[in-house]
């Protein structure tokens, strides 16, 4: 019995974490030798920013799924840098599969969006390209 207890609060306490409001800044791993940078676990609030970002930019307002999302840290930068791809129905009504990157800053102690990119356009993905691609995410 003690057994699950210890099992279950060991799942439960990092999820009371992530449902604070609170950046747990979790290390998944170093992306580059000299770790200047990490991936970090975002919060559920943090995830629904950058989620209403994406839908925001977006050309229609269908629904969307987000499909391999990672967050990126610069130890020498503020913000949380988050890339990944947007699946959702263009204008068409087909389904499309597009890039995005969302940066998030603290200001007051809370996270807002900073600035975001979605789109394939070479012109409009300067941050898709150099943060999302330049550090393989």
């Amino acid at each position: 019995m003690s057994k699950k207890i210890i099992v279950i609060l060991s799942l439960l306490l990092p999820l009371s974490a992530c449902l604070s409001g609170k950046e747990t800044g979790g290390l998944i791993k170093s992306t580059t030798p000299n770790e200047k940078t990490r991936l970090i676990i975002l919060t559920v609030g943090q995830e629904g920013l950058y989620q209403e970002a994406v839908q925001s930019i977006l050309p229609t307002k269908s629904p969307v799924k987000f499909l391999t999302v990672k967050t990126l840290k610069f130890h020498d930068q503020d913000g949380l840098h988050t890339c990944g791809y947007a699946n959702y129905k263009n204008e068409a009504g087909q389904s499309s599969e597009t890039p995005f990157y969302v940066e998030l800053r603290k200001t007051n102690e809370k996270y807002g969006v900073h600035r975001g990119q979605v789109g394939t356009d070479d012109e409009k993905k300067a941050k898709v390209k150099f943060v999302c691609r330049h550090h393989k995410l």
